[in-house]
């Protein structure tokens, strides 16, 4: 089964036919590749048995696709840029992404020697235009790729717990009420800027000089991330220092 045929079953749904009969064979018809007319021929234990064997067995996804003559690459996770990262937090939102995702994660790829380390193909805007080379990969080589990603996506953010929340201090003390009031005005904004934490990361990375964010983009994620996590560090002691200061 390619991963055309495989988008195709996953748009096909039962409800939309009067029998169930009806949706097997209108499956069974995508996944042979064939006219309904020729499924109809077949008898109902015969459809039934095509029908179940349709079934993807996970396994992890392979190491590199040969598409048109080309041999495409999975890229260790670990080498992502913060632009790829970002580019994935917005497919793994979907569930029809499949192949945005592939065209993310499988790049080619230069061989290095012993002296040198192996070199990616560097990301660019190429992922509408590639996508639709994954069409006939086939699909029970490449399928688990999103699970495996998101496997590796949630703990690298267990390890960077709390850097991507702000931890909002509603302890007033001793403020009078328009003090109150206006720091629980910051505090709205502190929060809705919460939701623009990528671009406040790279303008912040950058210097507010956007002719520099391409620089940001191009960084490994996880350099990006430590450094956040050390301005984190370092701001919150300079907040402890200055309640101290104030009591």
């Amino acid at each position: 089964m390619t991963i055309r045929q495989y988008l195709e079953l996953q748009q096909t749904l039962p409800e939309n036919f009067d029998t169930k009969t009806e949706y097997f064979i209108e499956c069974v018809s995508i996944y042979k590749d064939t006219s309904t007319e020729k499924v109809q021929e077949m008898n109902y234990d015969e459809l039934i048995k095509v029908f179940r064997s349709m079934d993807i067995t996970p396994k992890p996804a392979v190491d590199s696709i040969k598409l048109r003559r080309k041999t495409l690459y999975k890229i260790p996770f670990m080498k992502l840029t913060l632009g790829e990262w970002i580019d994935l937090e917005h497919y793994m939102t979907k569930s029809d992404t499949i192949l945005e995702v592939l065209s993310v994660l499988y790049r080619q790829k230069t061989d290095g020697d012993v002296w040198t380390e192996d070199t990616y193909e560097e990301y660019s805007n190429f992922v509408n235009k590639r996508k639709n080379i994954f069409l006939e990969t086939k699909a029970i080589n490449v399928i688990q790729i999103k699970k495996e990603y998101l496997d590796f996506r949630n703990k690298v953010l267990e390890s960077y717990e709390g850097l991507f929340s702000i931890p909002f201090d509603e302890d007033y003390g001793e403020l009078t009420q328009y003090e109150i009031e206006e720091q629980e005005r910051l505090d709205e904004i502190e929060k809705d800027q919460a939701s623009f934490i990528w671009e406040e990361t790279i303008l912040g990375m950058c210097n507010n000089d956007i002719t520099k964010m391409d620089i940001v983009l191009k960084t490994p994620f996880i350099l990006v991330f430590n450094v956040m996590s050390a301005n984190k560090k370092r701001m919150e002691r300079e907040r402890a220092n200055a309640r101290k200061n104030k009591n």
